[in-house]
């Protein structure tokens, strides 16, 4: 029988020699690129492995738009994606307006601006089976290669991760040693990888739509991805597992005693597995025991409640975009040892930074997305009759993806609830994945534009010109960003090692010169100025007859950053030091007290105001107990150490 035309230039897999095709495979393919160098480039947390990504976000943008320029018919465009449109409007006022800190309320919104990127190509493009697979497989490659080198990390004890594009060797923090971390730089991040990507393994093995070979290779991988979980020695991510797995039954059977059954039974199994680990390996059960103390992973005892706190303090608007740190780092309830970043709870963070208002604009697009596709799922027949002899019954190819799409929005969810990815791009991007294939597989595309070439070459030069845009103002600001976090470590290596002091100024010339190349990049990043400030400061040491100069030109930083954010504690206890420095007590005692009210609980805050005070008799006993206040908040702050001992001595 004579075939078509058509069907002769239909490749297996691959599809239609169409030029629709060919660029819709281009954009999958972009798409599966930015997925892997996330994944592998450590989560793409720091700046400059993120910066890697920029360039693929304009040429995605760019793919889509040439992809609607070769179409032939009116081509529909999902609108979902716009859902999204008023949280990331509010979160652009926010930071703009309302944070303390905009430098970091702009980082974090160009990870949720790339997100978006993602889910409105995801939602368009991708036209067939082929595509989702080719994109799903392609977002397993950065778990496959980071449980391989966690057993490596395990049994080996390396001292070092992988290089990951950095292109400096990064060393392994001493309390992860033994531990497993993949791809990532700590193991909490590796195991919300895994958390996301188990219980959508282990359903595709058990569902009935692959060959019985391919199901049983995902079970393998499935028990593989189980025991490296528990290797990660991170506790809370058991909670999430259990959750996961009483989940997946809901999706694989129909019969409620059945799924009941089924899940129970698999909790059990692995809550058993994992208490014959902690029971029978030392390490693991030293680890279990230290997770419930606030110094490991209890902390969220500390932080919840006090994450709630603030953001009753701005219930409505909140506290700015990327304001969390600073928020917490002068709250008057409690005092960090350490720097934290987030409350280890995606909720919490929305609601302390962007409000009830910005929490709302996010949390109900995602109800309203889950309750549509569930109802879209129950219409759905559970199994059907394939193959040509139709005796063989499998799932259909809808249920199938709209299953496994919410099981990992749903695993997204509890692995926002109990840790947080707002600041991990590459766990973002995967939850941004499965709300994309929901999208995909629940809703179908509505809006039209007219098929005029005229039409489809404005839509087509627009997404080239947002995705230059996009890469144009995101660039400056991540590069700043890394900047000022090499520049403040090689300072603070230089303080350590006392280069300083011996005279050698080229290395404290080259990490000013850093300083001031980011604040080109980056005019209103505080922390730039303030940086550039502390290092100008230590001239001071190799050249004590020009202390005036020195402390004037500090004091310009510093002003610059009080000017920036008027209410960082940090920027006006470095301009009481820079005061100080230039024989201005009386201002450097107003800073440094200003600082020290906006942060009653930070440790470095009391540090600098007793080392200041101590200089004076009149201020010895506030300054020994602020010494004594600052060594009880962080026992682990050097200076302030060697300050307190001295102030007793004396």
């Amino acid at each position: 029988m004579h075939r078509s035309s058509r069907s002769m230039n239909k490749i297996p897999f691959y599809g239609y020699l169409t030029w629709p095709n060919f660029t819709d495979w281009l954009v999958t393919i972009c798409l599966c690129v930015l997925f892997v160098l996330a994944g592998v480039s450590m989560g793409s947390v720091r700046p400059n492995t993120h910066l890697l990504l920029l360039p693929g976000f304009a040429l995605l943008l760019s793919l889509h738009g040439a992809w609607y320029l070769t179409v032939k018919s009116s081509e529909r465009l999902s609108l979902i994606p716009f859902l999204f449109l008023p949280f990331l409007l509010w979160a652009a006022f926010s930071s703009g307006r309302i944070s303390p800190m905009a430098w970091r309320g702009w980082q974090d919104w160009i990870y949720y601006m790339e997100a978006f990127i993602l889910l409105w190509v995801l939602c368009n493009n991708g036209q067939t089976v082929s595509h989702l697979w080719f994109i799903c497989i392609s977002a397993l490659i950065p778990v496959g290669y980071g449980t391989l080198l966690g057993f490596y990390q395990l049994f080996q004890n390396p001292n070092k991760i992988a290089d990951a594009f950095v292109g400096v060797p990064i060393e392994m923090s001493g309390e992860y040693v033994g531990r497993s971390i993949g791809v990532f730089v700590d193991p909490h991040s590796f195991a919300l990888l895994l958390l996301f990507l188990f219980p959508c393994i282990f359903f595709v093995g058990l569902s009935r739509r692959l060959s019985v070979l391919l199901r049983i290779l995902c079970l393998y991988i499935a028990a593989i991805l189980l025991v490296i979980t528990v290797l990660t020695e991170v506790f809370w991510v058991l909670i999430g597992l259990v959750i996961m797995l009483l989940t997946v039954a809901c999706f694989l059977y129909k019969n409620l005693s059945k799924r009941i059954r089924a899940g129970l039974s698999w909790a059990t199994a692995f809550l058993l597995f994992a208490g014959l680990l902690i029971v029978f390996n030392e390490v693991i059960r030293e680890q279990a025991l230290l997770a419930w103390s606030t110094d490991g992973e209890g902390v969220r005892r500390l932080l919840w409640p006090e994450a709630l706190n603030l953001a009753m303090e701005n219930i409505v608007f909140g506290g700015g975009g990327g304001a969390f740190r600073l928020l917490l780092e002068q709250s008057p309830r409690i005092g960090m040892s350490h720097e934290v970043q987030t409350p280890l709870n995606d909720i919490l963070h929305l609601f302390v930074e962007y409000g009830l208002l910005g929490l709302l604009f996010i949390v109900v697009p995602i109800l309203l997305l889950l309750i549509a596709s569930n109802r879209s799922l129950s219409r759905q027949p559970y199994q059907k009759y394939s193959g040509r002899t139709r005796k063989r019954l499998v799932m259909p190819t809808q249920r199938f993806f709209i299953s496994l799409s919410l099981i990992g929005a749903l695993a997204f969810f509890v692995g926002s609830f109990l840790h947080g990815v707002l600041l991990l791009p590459a766990l973002l991007f995967h939850g941004t994945l499965f709300l994309g294939v929901l999208i995909k597989t629940s809703f179908k595309r509505t809006l039209i534009l007219p098929h005029h070439w005229f039409v489809r070459s404005i839509y087509g030069i627009f997404a080239l010109f947002a995705g230059l845009t996009f890469w144009d103002f995101a660039s400056p600001v991540l590069r700043a960003r890394e900047i000022e976090m090499v520049a403040s470590q090689r300072l603070e290596e230089i303080v350590e090692r006392k280069l300083h002091l011996s005279g050698n100024l080229e290395t404290l010339n080259e990490v000013l010169a850093e300083y001031a190349n980011g604040c080109l990049l980056d005019p209103e990043n505080a922390d730039l100025w303030l940086g550039r400030s502390q290092a100008s400061a230590q001239r001071i040491f190799t050249n004590p007859s020009l202390f005036r100069e020195i402390g004037e030109e500090s004091l310009v930083f510093a002003k610059r950053a009080v000017e920036i954010s008027p209410s960082y504690n940090r920027a006006w206890s470095q301009l009481g030091l820079a005061y100080a420095l230039s024989g201005n007590t009386d201002a450097a005692e107003e800073a440094l007290l200003k600082g020290l009210a906006l942060a009653p609980n930070s440790s470095n805050a009391h540090y600098y105001w007793s080392s200041f005070a101590g200089a004076f008799e009149d201020k010895m006993e506030a300054a020994k107990k602020s010494a004594k206040r600052a060594v009880e908040i962080n026992p682990q702050n050097g200076p302030a150490l060697r300050v307190n001992r001295k102030l007793n001595i004396l």
